[in-house]
């Protein structure tokens, strides 16, 4: 049953009783008999919070991880790609003296070789300082000078007959290899080996 309310107006004559609603518009005050209650959930509670923002701030810790370790990675690749293609710059370039050449002498520490060619240009190829370089002289003037930085390996010359022999060291991207370089003259003159 619905329950009324009735006012008096200034001149004292009562207002028109006005029906006070009752039904779905009107909130739910209790849950029961005299127990408060909510009708539903409006938010959310404080738990909740804290448990979400550590869940983000887990994954974005894992992902500030994984994007260090990906950049790191990438690097790493393009310095390897880089010193291979220097090694192999610096392997074409003493391929084409060797091949060229009328003459080719190891120094006696095996760090350095020196390759003659006609003319009295003669080129000389060692390892300084962390470095492999080649000078090229024209009688006694420095002409030309080449350097591979940073090959991170010290390498090893060796004459096998009259084949010049570049020892690398094990742990080198190109991990204990010999590298043969053969002159065209020697072994038209000697046969090579």
């Amino acid at each position: 049953m619905r329950s009324q309310r009735t006012t008096r107006t200034s001149n004292g004559r009562p207002l028109p009783k006005l029906p006070v609603p009752d039904g779905p518009n009107r909130r739910n005050r209790s849950s029961g008999p005299g127990k408060p209650g909510r009708r539903g959930r409006r938010g959310f509670s404080l738990v909740e919070l804290i448990s979400v923002l550590f869940m983000l701030t887990v994954f974005i810790g894992f992902m500030s991880r994984l994007f260090v370790t990906q950049v790191r990675a990438l690097e790493n690749a393009n310095r390897t790609i880089w010193v291979i293609g220097r090694f192999d710059n610096l392997v074409a370039q003493m391929r084409k003296d060797v091949w060229n050449s009328t003459e080719v002498k190891v120094w006696e520490d095996g760090g350095a070789v020196e390759i003659h060619h006609r003319q009295g240009r003669r080129s000389i190829w060692a390892y300084l300082n962390n470095r492999m370089v080649r000078k090229v002289f024209q009688d006694s003037t420095e002409v030309e000078l080449n350097t591979w930085n940073d090959l991170g390996w010290e390498p090893r010359f060796e004459m096998d007959g009259a084949v010049l022999v570049l020892t690398l060291p094990a742990g080198t991207p190109h991990g204990g290899r010999r590298i043969r370089f053969q002159s065209q003259l020697q072994l038209a003159t000697k046969g090579g080996s």
